[in-house]
């Protein structure tokens, strides 16, 4: 099944088909088949979570192997006098990876690129760098109200029942719990979207190989 300008059509016979029906009246095609279709006239093929985890880790290892060598040295560079420029550094760096290869002609960070990712608009097409950067944004200030206020939360139980580092670690985790919730979204959304790609409207999508495909049929 695809759908086509929310008009829904059977991959079999081409004739249009009832979303709510479990398969099409006139040649009986499953409509589970149901999928999206891209601007180039075929099938979206999502990536799956496990996908972007591992491309989300190997991210992680890229970027700090990036990032720790330039903060490293321009903290023994400046001193103590601009303690701040490693930090700012580090945003900046992480602004420039993420957005900027994500709206790139690659269509992808390294990570991604390696196991065979893309990101996309809705519609499978290319994402601009506002939207990009948009995403990481977001991104960004939700782990920052999450741990924030989590810890602060702690800490202020803490001045009221006394030290107790146990209660520190708990927070912290389940701060950790609450991000990651976030991008669990992803196996239980149909287009396999995490929160922050549904607040920007982004798809993580699986590079296709280039082979024939066959159009399904339209019938007037």
């Amino acid at each position: 099944m695809f759908r086509i300008c929310n008009v829904i059509y059977c991959s079999k016979c081409g004739c249009t088909a009832d979303a709510q029906a479990k398969q099409c009246a006139k040649c009986g095609q499953s409509t589970q088949l149901l999928a999206e279709i891209g601007s180039d006239g075929r099938p979206l093929p999502y990536a799956s979570f496990a996908e972007r985890l591992k491309a989300g880790v190997l991210d992680a290892v890229i970027l700090s192997a990036i990032e720790t060598p330039i903060t490293v040295i321009s903290s023994v560079l400046v001193g103590p006098s601009l303690h701040v420029l490693p930090t700012v550094l580090t945003v900046l760096i992480t602004f420039g990876y993420y957005p900027g290869l994500e709206s790139s002609r690659l269509q992808a960070t390294l990570g991604k690129r390696i196991v065979g990712l893309k990101v996309t608009d809705l519609k499978g097409e290319r994402i601009s760098f506002l939207r990009a950067a948009l995403k990481q944004l977001v991104q960004s200030v939700a782990g920052c109200v999450v741990f924030g206020g989590v810890i602060f939360v702690a800490c202020s139980f803490l001045t009221w029942r006394g030290d107790n580092f146990l209660l520190i670690g708990a927070s912290v985790l389940l701060a950790n719990i609450l991000y990651f919730s976030m991008h669990c979204a992803i196996v239980f959304s149909e287009k396999r979207q995490s929160v922050f790609d549904k607040m920007t409207g982004r798809l993580v999508l699986r590079r296709r190989k280039e082979v024939a495909v066959t159009s399904p049929k339209l019938i007037q």
